[in-house]
């Protein structure tokens, strides 16, 4: 719900903003976010194989042998007759790489029992070892089509190259606005570039706020934990046993407080923690005064004792 506000609000900003550098479609940080949102399976899928609306869903895209491809896309209903879709976007699309693609394909036929379609996305460059090999889509002439018996069902390649086939008075379909978006080759009038570059910039703002918030966890740890350190060290250096155990209690605290922040941190917690008990203020004073009493007592007794075995 709220992709989809998003997604509506703000239509007449989408020309002022410029996604940064570091986190442009085509660039391993964002594509993979893009390339997912419900939005976009649909629309990629459809133009691939003409699948019915919501059919596709991303699933997860590594396999047994550790290796991945970028994304995978699965039909929701396992009977469907329609073939898992493999996407990847390749900085260079090199012969090397088309080994890689053609064993993710065999990968996702031997789990799945059917072959896949593959779309490859140069992001930079296609080889003229790989190019002088194919020939051009008949259906998609922005695609080049790679042969695949018996490893896929489909493999498109497509790339900056092969979108400059297209006129640029045409106006472009689905499939190769998704292209072009990773190559920045931007055109505000193509509603489906414009679909993209707002996913886009919802997947940047949630990224620069995850590494924001990282940072910001960083520092607040490393002040913390040099302050606990400092005061370790100045209870250490007293020397006397009451320091000492002061300095324990705030090594213990060091030690509870690093537990909790990776506990924060790493456990991708999905319940709302139990808060916290108030501070406390007077049962600090009952348990010094007690712990006193404590002292002076045992102190008592060790009188008590000496005098009892003087006489």
């Amino acid at each position: 719900m709220t992709d989809s506000f998003h997604l509506e609000a703000n239509d007449e900003l989408i020309n002022d903003y410029s996604l940064p550098r570091k986190f442009v479609p085509g660039t391993d940080l964002i594509s993979k976010a893009v390339l997912t949102n419900d939005k976009v399976i649909n629309i990629l899928c459809k133009s691939v194989n003409n699948s019915p609306q919501d059919h596709y869903m991303a699933a997860p895209s590594e396999f047994l042998d550790k290796s991945a491809c970028d994304v995978l896309y699965l039909p929701k209903m396992a009977l469907s007759e329609y073939s898992p879709i493999i996407v990847e976007v390749q900085k260079v699309v090199n012969e090397k790489y088309m080994s890689r693609a053609t064993r993710y394909s065999t990968l996702v036929y031997e789990k799945y029992n059917k072959y896949p379609v593959v779309l490859i996305i140069g992001v930079s460059a296609v080889t003229t070892p790989v190019t002088s090999k194919l020939t051009t889509a008949i259906d998609y002439p922005y695609c080049l089509e790679v042969p695949c018996l018996f490893w896929a069902k489909r493999c498109l390649i497509m790339s900056s190259i092969t979108l400059s086939k297209i006129d640029r008075a045409e106006q472009l379909d689905s499939l190769a606005a998704i292209v072009s978006i990773a190559h920045l080759d931007y055109a505000s009038d193509n509603s489906t570039m414009q679909l993209l570059y707002k996913v886009a910039r919802i997947c940047i703002e949630q990224l620069a706020g995850e590494e924001a918030e990282k940072a910001e966890a960083i520092n607040s740890l490393c002040d913390n934990t040099a302050n606990q350190i400092e005061k370790i060290k100045r209870h250490m250096q007293q020397g006397d046993e009451t320091a000492i155990e002061k300095a324990m209690l705030y090594l213990d605290d060091t030690v509870d407080y690093l537990k909790r922040q990776k506990r924060k941190y790493t456990a991708g917690r999905e319940t709302t923690p139990i808060p916290d008990t108030p501070p406390i203020k007077y049962l600090k004073s009952t348990q010094s005064n007690r712990t006193t009493y404590n002292n002076f007592s045992e102190l008592c007794c060790d009188c008590d004792s000496l005098y009892i075995t003087k006489l």
